[in-house]
Parts: structure tokens; sequence; C-alpha cells
């Protein structure tokens, strides 16, 4: 594998793990835990251990393996469009094009909105288990992110032998003729 391509795998792995933490923490105010396990292991979590069963580790596993497809599919649609190399062009008022990659604001939405989730997700987590004197629980959140990084691998790679080529995105067009700055400035 190519240095560049090394780079951008871990780039990908980096924003997948953000994304999947934001969603993470759109998703744990929300959920129940006692849909999620069963009534002796809830007791067990608020009684014996005296936390909230919305941390235990097995919610957080679970959650993050119902959210990481969607996490892929979110950033496949980023990479597709990316590794196409379409771009779109705006007319600027002084007669000049402006020329923009079409995936630039999508993943822009994408990264902004993983980056700022995951930091709160995060804070959340040890000011959670740092109120209870459990500061070291805090840090079974990483176990679902190295199983995250693992699951990467296969859909990487499956991603690339089937969608690597990209053809169902250019469909036979003909090559456009290249601007000179004479057509910029007609």
């Amino acid at each position: 594998m190519k240095p560049h391509k090394i780079k951008v795998m871990l780039r990908q792995i980096i924003y997948l793990l953000l994304l999947t933490l934001g969603f993470l923490a759109f998703l744990f105010p929300i959920v129940d835990p006692q849909l999620w396990v069963d009534e002796q292991t809830y007791c067990v979590y608020i009684e014996e251990i005296g936390i909230d069963p919305r941390y235990a580790f097995q919610l957080t596993i679970a959650l993050a393996g119902i959210i990481y497809p969607i996490s892929v599919g979110l950033w496949a649609i980023s990479w597709a469009i990316e590794d196409a190399g379409l771009v779109h062009y705006v007319f600027q008022s002084d007669g000049y094009y402006e020329i923009e990659p079409v995936n630039v604001k999508y993943t822009s939405y994408l990264q902004g909105y993983a980056g700022l989730s995951s930091i709160f997700f995060i804070v959340e987590i040890f000011m959670y288990h740092a109120s209870h004197d459990r500061l070291s629980d805090s840090f079974l959140v990483f176990p679902p992110l190295i199983i995250i990084v693992l699951c990467f691998f296969p859909t990487y790679f499956l991603f690339n032998k089937i969608l690597g080529s990209h053809q169902y995105l250019k469909k036979n067009l003909e090559e456009i003729k290249k601007l000179t700055k004479e057509d910029l400035q007609k």
C-alpha cells in the first residue's frame, strides 16, 4: 500500500471514530437502558456498582455496533464523491468562475459534527465518572473504538474493491474542454 493511501486510510479511520462517538453523544441521553439490559443487571449497576446503566460498557458496545454502519454509510458517500473528482462552478459577479469540489461542504458538515459532538461525548463520560469517583471507568469508552477500527478494515477494502473505480458516477461522459484564461474573461 502506498504511503499516501495509508495516510488517507488513517484520516478516514479517525473521522469514522469521531462520527461514531458523535452519534453516541446524541443517543446516550435518549436511550432507555432498561430496554437493553435485564432487570438483574440493571439492579446490579444501580445498587451495587452505583452508576447509571446508560454508561455501562455493554450498552456502549451495543450502541456503537448499531451506529457504526450508519457512520460508514455517511462517510462512504463523501469518499465516493471525493474520489470521483466531481466539481461544480460558482459564477462570480465579476465574470470569473469559482471551481469547488462537490464533496467539500458535505465533508465539512460531517467533520464539524463529528469533531464537536465527540468532544462533548468524551467530556460528558469523564465528568459523569469523575463525579462518582470512578474515573478509571471512563476509559471503557475506548474499547468500542478499537472494535470499530478492526471493523473498518474489511469495510474499507470492500469499498475500494467494489466501488473503488467509481464508474457508476461517470456513466461514459465525454471529457470536457479545459478552461483557458480567454474562456474565463469572456
